[in-house]
Order: C-alpha cells, then structure tokens, then sequence
C-alpha cells in the first residue's frame, strides 16, 4: 500500500455507492473477506475517510480493500463508475438508474413472497450438485444483494423486515448446505454421521451459542451506532432464540433510534419485560416510550413497578 494511495482515501469528501448492477459484477470477481466487510458498510453515505475512521479493520487492510473495490467497479465515487470505460455515462441516466432500482425492489418483494416454498439451493440459486466455492459464492452474493445496508433511502420499517428476513433465510439455506456437504464427507471417510437431538437439532450444533454469537456481533454494531445492522443481527438472533430477554431490549433501543419505528420498538420492549418482568431497564424504557406517545396512564403504572424493584432507577431519554 503507498502512502499516498492512503492519504487521497483520507482526504476523499465523496460518498461511496455500491454499483447499480453489483449482482452481476459479483458474478465476474472474487472478493476477499475484508472486501465482503467493507462492501456491507457501503450506503451511499459514508466517504472513504469515515469508512477509515469507523472500520474495526486496520488502515492497511481497509485501504487495500477498498481501492480493490473501487478499481473493479463495484464501488463508485457519487454514482460514477471508476477504472471502467465500459461505462458509458449517457446511459447512466437518473431514469435508467431509477428503472433499475424499481425492478430489484420488486424482485425483492417477489423473492420474500416465494421465499419459503423455496429449496436450499434454489434460495441460493445453485445447482444440486455444487460445491463448497460455489456455494459460499452464491451466499455471499445473495446476501450482499439483501443487505438493509443497499436500501438506506428506504426507511419503511416493514420492507426492511423483509430484507432482514431474506438474509435469516439465505444464512440458513447456506447453513443447510454446507452441513449436507459436511455429512457427505463424513459418510465417505466412515465418521460417524451426526443424529438428531430430542428438538430436532442436530448434535454439533448449539442454537444458543449461534444466537449468542449473532447478539454479540449486534451489540458491537450498537456500540459503533451502526443501527441497521444491529437490527438485523438481533432479528437473526431472535429467529434462532427468542426466549432471551437482552436480544428483545436491544432490538428496542436500536429500534428506538428512528421515531417511524416505535410501534415495533414497544413491541420488543414489551416481549423483553415479559420474559423478565423484574428488570427496570426493560419496564423503565417502556414507560418512557408510553410517555413520549402520550400514554400517561399506562407510563405511570410501569413507572410505579419500576420503582418497587428499584427506588433510585432514573427513567431513560429516549431520542426525539
């Protein structure tokens, strides 16, 4: 990495976006790790020195990464493609750009429509018979392609639900897969296969740990404030585990942070204080909630509970 390939990323004013046409370029390229990191980090509204600033990569890796990115044309400074003559700027007009965005808004409402009658490999979109590269490809592609972070001008909390949604399930058909794949190995080498436990899990794989790990991702997204993704880490958590109380109130306060989705917020908050009626955290930030929608009577009532397990609790500000 030189020097100076660093110093222009830190001093770049313009925004990043991802490529309007990124499904099909992902279809060309191989992307390392970091790159994958990076890219669901891209919103049309961050530039390059915040990436930097915000990235728990470090410098080197996020710059190379980037640059990376930005030379094969899957990133782009202000919607304009960079390193491609291909592109021929007259026919990036706004109007082809928004024709396009509408037909992948509807693939995505037509996907989530048919999404559980579909197979593991047709979620993925991947013969039968492939294998592991192919199928760690097509996750990464599906994935990226659902990612809430794409759709940042959308903020309809019910259409981001969807998204959410299609990246549990997408995560599941890859995780279903890769078992297969898994077994397949174990059968041809004579180990013995794994058996079904009582809940219909599969021994070797612990649902409370997978959810704990996917809380623990959410709350580091939370301490970075980056929302979107700590509401879909906490979704994806709830869908393996939803009897744990902390996963309901962090969904809530990340929830919390955009008034257009308090409905859903009360309904975390109200799932957490069922779960754990005794936690003044939980009943404390209800209250507060029931007061900013004008609810005085039912906020009085919780604050009165609230106050019987702990006298000195201080109701939370919630965000205007």
């Amino acid at each position: 990495m030189s020097t100076k390939t660093s110093l222009s990323l830190h001093s770049e004013n313009r925004p990043l976006s991802l490529a309007p046409d990124i499904s099909d370029r992902l279809q060309a390229v191989e992307i390392t790790p970091e790159q994958g990191f990076i890219l669901s980090r891209i919103d049309g509204r961050l530039t390059p020195r915040e990436i930097l600033a915000v990235t728990p990569l470090d410098e080197q890796q996020t710059v190379l990464a980037l640059t990376g990115l930005i030379a094969s044309g899957l990133v782009l400074f202000n919607g304009a493609a960079q390193n491609d003559a291909s592109l021929d700027s007259a026919d990036r007009s706004q109007k082809h750009v928004d024709l396009a965005r509408r037909e992948k808004l509807a693939e995505i409402e037509r996907h989530h429509r048919e999404c559980e009658k579909m197979t593991p490999t047709e979620l993925l979109g991947i013969s039968t018979d492939a294998g592991m590269d192919e199928i760690k490809r097509a996750f990464r592609q599906k994935v990226l392609h659902f990612h809430p972070d794409r759709y940042h001008e959308i903020d309809d909390p019910v259409f981001r639900q969807k998204l959410s949604h299609l990246v549990a399930v997408t995560t599941d058909a890859f995780n279903t897969l890769s078992e297969r794949l898994a077994s397949k190995k174990r059968a041809s080498t004579g180990a013995p296969p794994l058996t079904m436990k009582r809940d219909g899990e599969l021994d070797g794989y612990d649902a409370r740990h997978h959810a704990l790990e996917l809380y623990q991702h959410a709350q580091r997204a939370y301490d970075t404030q980056d929302f979107w993704q700590t509401i879909q880490l906490c979704r994806q958590a709830i869908e393996v585990k939803d009897d744990q109380p902390e996963y309901h109130f962090l969904l809530a306060r990340a929830l919390l942070k955009n008034k257009k989705w308090r409905k859903e917020a009360g309904e975390s908050l109200r799932k957490a204080a069922e779960l754990d009626p005794c936690n003044p955290d939980y009943l404390g930030h209800l209250a507060a909630l029931y007061q900013r929608e004008g609810l005085q009577m039912r906020a009085k009532k919780l604050l009165e509970q609230v106050k019987g397990i702990d006298p000195d609790y201080e109701i939370p500000e919630l965000p205007a």
